[in-house]
């Protein structure tokens, strides 16, 4: 039998379990022939970028909503005209290919059209944490090499002072309510009125993939940039997708910052899938509620210990809102505290999925509801096209059972740090390690039972604290 030929069945498997889930999500109902071309020549003018995503949704969906914030709602052809009058004007203001901007803006319509804006020009994204004060923030776009930051007006006086000498823009976002840093934004052009009306489009298609810089957070000094770039294949929405059940045109409030990994993450799913997005530029808890119950929204995205405050609202706070539209709550960025997995579902439903990972390494385990009831501390199986190896000191595979390192392999390692002198994280037989230590159960599941350097040796027996 030819290689090529038992490669190709080999493959077969996969295939139709992709196909599947693709068409469980919706995806493929939506590809009807008359769209494919026109989504293929966004995809080859911007590559496969929240730029391409939108235009794809604005002619599938051009009339429903894509975003909706404390400002109103945008459509998706309002939102795609937009991002191109933007990415038009910070091509003239003199941003372009293998640039990089950052962006200090909480979650609201101006990250999402700055995002879009930046990857339409083939322009790099730095994602900045908006609790850094300013000598930090400095030193990360320094590192980063950014050229130019995207600030939200709450965080004038900090842009000001950390980004001299790079080119600003002005978002609105919301004011602080004690008007500790007022609006400072001085004389810097501002994106509710950049390129406003000009129906401008970029001279020079962007062709080179966008890469969006997380920052990682280091045990000593300042965050370092960890750089992942846009997949070019539908293979890591696939993975997520065969674990959660995420649909095309979900209503999906992301609660966790998309500054964030996970946040980020999400957004980006949101916008292949032509989700209309709920954002909210802080978390409160009953104002969460309040934006399900008004939005019907079917998807939260959050981190545990927001969903611990949704859950210590009392009762009778907790009933004056419909929240029967939840059908997908998606948490990731800490472990759940014991029994916490059980008691949320006893008062939401069976809606929880808990997602084990990290900047470096994307996922590696995702626990659905029936994980959560049946193993409440399991951090669940490896989605589509992940591999997860617990192994010894020295990389060697450790069977079922035996606590050892989490190493995990798919297609969203990153592709090492941002700045040019660092290191590539180091790989272990082409593994990713997490830094934790777990084990895998009877069935495969994982659990993660602490962290690598926390471990301790206790009667001759490693002992991890957590």
């Amino acid at each position: 039998m030819p290689r090529r030929f038992r490669e190709a069945v080999s493959t077969l498997p996969h295939a139709l379990a992709s196909s599947r889930i693709l068409a469980d999500a919706g995806l493929v109902r939506v590809l009807s022939p008359s769209v494919v071309p026109r989504c293929a020549l966004a995809v080859l003018r911007d590559g496969f970028s929240p730029a391409a995503a939108l235009q794809c949704s604005a002619i599938r969906f051009p009339n429903d909503g894509a975003v909706v914030d404390d400002r109103g709602a945008l459509s998706f052809v309002e939102l795609a005209r937009r991002v191109t009058d933007l990415a038009a004007a910070f091509e003239r203001a003199g941003i372009g290919r293998r640039d990089r901007v950052g962006l200090l803006c909480r979650n609201h319509r101006d990250f999402v059209l700055a995002t879009a804006a930046v990857s339409g020009l083939g322009a790099d994204v730095v994602l900045l944490n908006v609790s850094m004060a300013a000598p930090q923030l400095a030193g990360v776009l320094v590192d980063e090499g950014a050229t130019a930051l995207v600030y939200d007006q709450e965080f004038g006086a900090r842009a000001r002072e950390a980004a001299r000498g790079l080119k600003r823009f002005a978002a609105r976002g919301a004011h602080p309510e004690d008007g500790s840093e007022g609006d400072g934004v001085d004389d810097d052009p501002r994106l509710d009125t950049l390129g406003a009306g000009g129906r401008g489009r970029c001279r020079v298609a962007a062709r080179r993939g966008t890469r969006y810089i997380l920052l990682t957070s280091g045990t000593t000094g300042r965050p370092r940039g960890a750089t992942r770039p846009v997949p070019l294949t539908i293979e890591p929405l696939v993975a997520l997708l065969s674990r959660i059940p995420l649909r095309v045109r979900d209503v999906t409030l992301i609660a966790s910052p998309l500054f964030h990994a996970w946040g980020f993450g999400n957004f980006g799913l949101a916008m292949v899938l032509s989700s209309t997005l709920v954002l909210q530029d802080r978390f409160e808890p009953e104002a969460t509620l309040a934006a399900i119950a008004r939005h019907r929204v079917r998807v939260l995205v959050a981190v545990p210990v927001m969903l611990q405050r949704l859950l210590e609202l009392p009762d009778e706070t907790r009933g004056r809102y419909d929240t029967s539209s939840l059908e997908v709550v998606a948490s990731s960025g800490s472990a759940l505290p014991g029994g916490f997995a059980t008691r949320f579902m006893d008062v939401f439903g069976d809606v929880l999925y808990n997602v084990y990972g990290s900047t470096e390494a994307a996922w590696a385990g995702i626990a659905t509801p029936e994980d959560l009831r049946d193993a409440p501390a399991s951090a669940g199986f490896p989605p589509l096209g992940t591999d997860v190896r617990i192994a010894d000191a020295t990389g060697a595979p450790l069977p079922r059972g035996a606590t050892g390192r989490v190493l995990v392999h798919n297609k969203l390692l990153v592709a090492g740090r941002a700045d040019a002198g660092a290191e590539r994280p180091r790989m272990v037989d082409g593994f990713m390690p997490t830094g934790d230590v777990g084990h895998l159960d009877d069935v495969g599941r994982l659990t993660v039972d602490g962290r690598e350097d926390d471990m301790i040796v206790s009667g001759g027996e490693n002992v991890y604290p957590q």
